[in-house]
């Protein structure tokens, strides 16, 4: 898995491992896997690997924060947390005052909990931890990581790759499994004790809504109207959900009229006419974007689902900015949108992001119609996504080095 991995970071790597008694070993080092396999101190660890550890996790670093260090890498170690983390926080000075905005979490966790941490923390996040004190492995992730997960009968994986996982474990001849994607709502946590996969509801960030609310809403599929006395739809309806807004660094230039952009519904409002929808784009940027549909075009349901998605598409009409924050009109909003990578190929976004979502050669994130525009996106014949290479990596990675993921 460390080999498989490491085209999504090849700047540093390293594992911990956990025994019965929930004691924890752990190795990292500035270099890629192929390498880091090989160091001495590599080959005492997986020496242990069958007979001592009952636990083990890996990471393979593509630096965004900080210098391609061997402190800077993977795992992190504060007090009885050890953890690794895929993504990017823009707040991680709030967690803790660290160079590496992964390390501040694992301080955030030691000192405040992993509650806190959760709730406070803004940006792309997987994050896998073992808390020495409980003796438990934990595992949480939001909307702009992956995370997959198989549960066999003696032994769970996890893996950022579905279908790398999938294929892992395939030519390893496990059998009967079925990849699962890790829910962005839960907490997921092992115990070494129970020996059970258990979850809990991920504590939800205390954030006002920005629009003040009218009436009680109720869940989709039915929704309540006021009606006048000849019985016809007058009223507003406003739902309650707290909006999750935050704005990020977007600037006027950042975006283009007729540019396709994920983002998900936070909350909205219901008139006579139309449909309001107040979303937060999922780029990184959680800009604020608005689209407006018309209740003679969407039945009810079409907009339930809308509301409940994970990840919608919509293409920016106009751009606003005022007091240096961005505002994005949205139109055409719906679940799947093709994007056009090299050669005329369609990718779904949403199949990208369950493909990692990232250049299997260096790691960049491609999360934009303009950033999958050059890249290279290769499909097998049943239209699986087989690998991902960024503009640059598709002007530099040797052919041989592609058919590694031609499966």
């Amino acid at each position: 898995m460390l080999i498989s991995d490491m085209w999504r970071g090849m700047d540093s790597t390293g594992v911990f491992g956990v025994n019965q008694h929930g004691n924890l070993d752990m190795i990292k080092d500035a270099s890629a896997a192929p390498f880091f396999i090989n160091k001495k101190e590599s080959t005492t660890f997986f020496n242990k690997f069958i007979q001592d550890y009952h636990i083990v996790v890996g990471h393979n670093r593509k630096a965004t924060m900080g210098q391609v260090t061997s402190e800077n890498a993977h795992p992190f170690i504060e007090g009885n947390i050890c953890l690794i983390h895929n993504g990017t926080l823009t707040n991680h000075k709030k967690l803790a005052d660290t160079t590496v905005d992964s390390h501040a979490i694992c301080h955030h966790i030691n000192e405040h909990g992993y509650k806190s941490a959760l709730k406070n923390i803004e940006g792309a996040y997987t994050l896998i931890w073992y808390d020495a004190s409980q003796k438990t492995l934990f595992f949480a992730r939001n909307s702009e990581r992956p995370l997959y997960l198989v549960e066999t009968n003696d032994k769970i994986y996890l893996a950022s790759e579905g279908k790398m996982l999938d294929w892992i474990l395939d030519r390893n001849n496990i059998s009967k499994y079925q990849v699962q994607n890790v829910p962005t709502d839960k907490v997921f946590r092992f115990s070494l004790e129970s020996r059970k996969l258990e979850s809990e509801s991920k504590p939800k960030k205390e954030v006002v809504s920005n629009v003040k609310p009218m009436v009680p809403w109720t869940p989709p599929t039915s929704h309540r109207h006021h009606q006048n006395s000849n019985n016809q739809t007058t009223g507003l309806v406003h739902s309650l959900h707290h909006s999750s807004i935050q704005q990020g660094t977007a600037s006027i230039e950042t975006y283009k009229s007729g540019e396709a952009v994920p983002c998900k519904v936070v909350d909205f409002d219901i008139n006579s006419a139309s449909y309001k929808l107040i979303c937060e784009t999922l780029d990184g940027l959680a800009t604020h974007a608005t689209v407006y549909l018309s209740m003679s075009q969407y039945t009810q349901k079409e907009v339930d689902d809308m509301i409940n998605a994970e990840r919608l598409t919509g293409t920016i009409a106009s751009i606003t900015q005022k007091k240096g924050i961005v505002q994005l009109y949205l139109k055409g909003i719906k679940h799947n949108v093709v994007w056009k990578a090299r050669g005329d190929v369609e990718v779904d976004p949403i199949d990208l992001e369950e493909a990692g979502g990232a250049c299997y050669s260096c790691g960049t994130v491609l999360n934009r119609q303009q950033d999958i525009e050059f890249a290279e996106v290769t499909m097998n014949k049943h239209g699986n996504i087989t690998y991902i290479l960024c503009e640059h990596c598709a002007d530099s990675v040797h052919p041989a080095f592609r058919n590694l993921y031609a499966y």
